[in-house]
């Protein structure tokens, strides 16, 4: 994992950033909430998920307890086979890297860069988050202000946009509301509620790569929450809800051989389907997927090892796990679910062969916690945006 020493603050303006213009502590506000690529895959509205918008502003997201006072998470259920007692050497805001994981295990956004402070909400201009992201170089943006801010937001390499401590939500955008740049690499974004996009509410287009996505609450996304083309990507602690469509992996109907992504610990309710869609190589683990219309599917060669996650639906003819073939597919797909459990009237498609789906171990170590009532309260309580301090 790269490190490298942060610049002092005396130096921030020199290089384009600003100090915080108070002190950064969470402020309790409410918001005031207001490529379907196969012709098949239209929406069910009647059947599907409940319309009915979630608001974000008073939901129990509880207080999290395995945070040391370095930022580390001390979770048995994400142990990476690192020893995350070991005292972090990193300043302590960068110290979170120690529990990147996954396809995105490598990311670390903009470690060894300056803190660059956003002091306002404003689109564009002086101190303000576009202006932070416009910086050259590594660079770890935080916030002193809580609030909204409008989307189309572009992230460029080496970048972390750090949402601990304030409470900063992304809305809409005449597209998405947060993209990757094209070809940018290596970036980290942790702790946001994203909300009400024209189209998805995070994009990553496949000229992008290695991008992590960590406790972010995404709600009511145009198109999909998440449109993940770039590789090697990890989604975690994730509150995804109120979308017609969840996550779709690989946006176009074609195979993606080099598509890597992880998504862990994430809790999905409200959406009719995707959870995800996919057509790369996806390993989903202690997720809890209260689905509509479906849970995952995959197509065009694509593999999905589906691994002691919860999935959950009232509807009479919701299926889990779908190798999808027929209509405007006609390229299937490969699963296997590993000690998955089915509530509800959840049930796998049968007809699957898991012979050719790869094994996650061999790419990178991760252990799972049990698939139980005890993570489907883990989750309701921490996966999403967090009120957190800022380490210091």
């Amino acid at each position: 994992m790269r490190r490298s020493a942060v610049l002092p603050i005396a130096v921030f303006a020199l290089l384009g950033c600003s100090e915080p213009t108070s002190d950064p502590k969470p402020i309790d506000s409410s918001p005031d909430t207001g490529s379907a690529a196969d012709v098949v895959d239209a929406p069910d509205a009647a059947a599907g998920a409940d319309t009915s918008r979630a608001d974000v502003g008073v939901v129990d997201i509880g207080t999290p307890t395995d945070m040391n006072d370095a930022g580390s998470r001390l979770d048995a259920g994400t142990d990476l086979g690192t020893d995350m007692a070991v005292p972090c050497n990193a300043p302590a805001w960068e110290c979170i890297l120690e529990r990147a994981g996954g396809f995105g295990g490598a990311v670390t956004g903009g470690a060894g860069g300056p803190l660059c402070w956003v002091n306002n909400l404003n689109a564009n201009g002086p101190e303000s988050l576009r202006s932070c992201l416009n910086l050259a170089g590594p660079k770890w943006v935080v916030f002193s202000v809580s609030g909204t801010i409008d989307g189309d937001i572009e992230i460029p390499s080496d970048t972390t946009i750090d949402g601990r401590g304030q409470r900063i939500e992304i809305r809409g955008g005449n597209s998405h509301s947060v993209t990757t740049a094209p070809n940018a690499s290596n970036i980290f974004v942790t702790n946001l509620i994203i909300a009400d996009s024209g189209n998805d509410l995070i994009h990553t287009w496949d000229s992008s790569s290695d991008i992590w996505l960590d406790h972010l609450t995404l709600v009511n996304g145009g198109d999909e929450a998440l449109g993940l083309d770039g590789p090697n990507t990890t989604v975690s602690w994730c509150h995804i809800t109120d979308s017609t469509y969840g996550i779709l992996i690989g946006g176009a109907a074609r195979e993606y051989p080099a598509l890597y992504v992880t998504v862990h610990h994430t809790l999905f309710e409200r959406n009719s389907e995707r959870h995800p869609r996919g057509r790369g190589r996806v390993h989903t683990y202690n997720n809890f997927i209260d689905f509509g219309r479906s849970g995952a599917r995959f197509s065009q060669n694509g593999q999905l090892q589906s691994e002691r996650n919860i999935y959950t639906t009232a509807r009479p003819d919701g299926v889990a796990i779908i190798s999808r073939a027929g209509g405007a597919v006609v390229v299937p797909g490969f699963f296997r679910s590993v000690d998955d459990v089915l509530q509800g009237n959840a049930v796998i498609d049968n007809d699957n062969d898991p012979t050719p789906v790869f094994d996650p171990s061999t790419f990178y170590p991760y252990t799972t916690d049990a698939p139980d009532v005890l993570l489907e309260a883990r989750l309701r309580a921490e996966a999403g945006w967090q009120d957190i301090g800022l380490p210091m």
